[in-house]
């Protein structure tokens, strides 16, 4: 009886090895999206009274959402857009009653950058810069 368990145990050990090294072998080979836009809006001061309401910004794939940003606020995020896709920064706004959309310059995909965006008392995108 204890050569059975003592076999069994053996075999399920090496079962075990197995599966943990053919799982480390699976995450090794997917290589990690590593694209990243990081994106920062300023609203501009001039006009205390002003406001973005229902703030979105996208880059395929994924999508960060503020529901207000204040006038002189100003907010950052990190986006992973999909592996090999454009990650092209869009953003959609409230401004008064009105559903604004903005659209970054087209990127390079496999590269990420840095994008910086201005919004006036009028809720135009007036400044943008774009870093690598």
């Amino acid at each position: 009886m204890k050569f059975f368990i003592f076999k069994y145990s053996k075999s399920f050990t090496g079962f075990i090895l197995l599966v943990l090294f053919l799982s480390a072998l699976l995450i090794a080979c997917q290589s990690n999206n590593t694209v990243q836009v990081k994106a920062k809006i300023s609203l501009s001061k001039e006009n205390k009274d002003i406001s973005l309401k229902n703030v979105t910004m996208y880059a395929d794939g994924d999508k960060y959402i503020i529901a207000y940003i204040k006038a002189g606020e100003t907010i950052t995020s990190s986006l992973w857009p999909k592996k090999n896709s454009n990650p092209q920064l869009t953003i959609l706004y409230d401004f008064n009653s009105e559903l604004k959309e903005w659209s970054g310059p087209e990127m390079p995909i496999g590269k990420g950058y840095k994008i910086e965006i201005f919004i006036d008392k009028n809720g135009d995108v007036v400044d943008s810069k774009v870093t690598s």
